[in-house]
């Protein structure tokens, strides 16, 4: 409502809808990007846990997906729950269970994201980061979900003014 009244105040609503568009454009493809890197490190997980034959191998798979969605931590809540489960069958399975999710972590971490992400957001790590942190902070639970999407969202914002800002010094307004 604030950004609505501002740009159709100052008479571009035109530039509104645009950044509307834009917006939405850019979070398709970060959901895009980040929904097939969460599906197949989860295929790739799954496939691994029933190779090695752990008990509930699917929904340890799919919760360690869920999990994949907070930034940072996700990945170590869903590893932690399926080295439990798997030393509850025997150590040794926990061991390689834990070195199935290292391996798979850091072929993610090292390899996909990084050729994932490179299209969909231009955030500086370390932005990411301290979004998180706030957002964890501030909000709790659903600060870490939505804390990258937020600062995507300021990151854009910033962006645009820059780019307008630059665009009426250049025409001397």
């Amino acid at each position: 409502d604030f950004f609505a009244r501002t740009f159709i105040r100052n008479g571009s609503f035109f530039y509104f809808h645009f950044f509307c568009f834009s917006l939405c454009f850019h979070n398709f493809f970060h959901f895009f990007s980040s929904f097939s890197r969460l599906f197949f490190c989860r295929l790739f997980l799954f496939i691994g846990l029933w190779l090695l034959d752990i008990d509930y191998s699917l929904i340890l798979g799919l919760l360690a997906g869920i999990f994949e969605i907070i930034p940072f931590v996700g990945p170590i809540f869903g590893g932690g729950l399926a080295v439990l489960l798997a030393a509850s069958q025997s150590v040794t399975l926990a061991i390689y269970t834990f070195a199935l999710f290292v391996i798979i972590q850091q072929i993610e971490n090292h390899v996909l994201v990084p050729s994932v992400m490179k299209f969909t957001t231009s955030l500086n790590p370390a932005v990411v980061m301290i979004s998180i942190l706030f957002g964890g902070a501030l909000f709790g639970f659903v600060g870490l979900i939505l804390a990258v999407p937020a600062a995507v969202l300021l990151q854009e914002v910033v962006e645009d003014w820059t780019a307008t800002k630059q665009k009426r010094r250049g025409l001397g307004l």
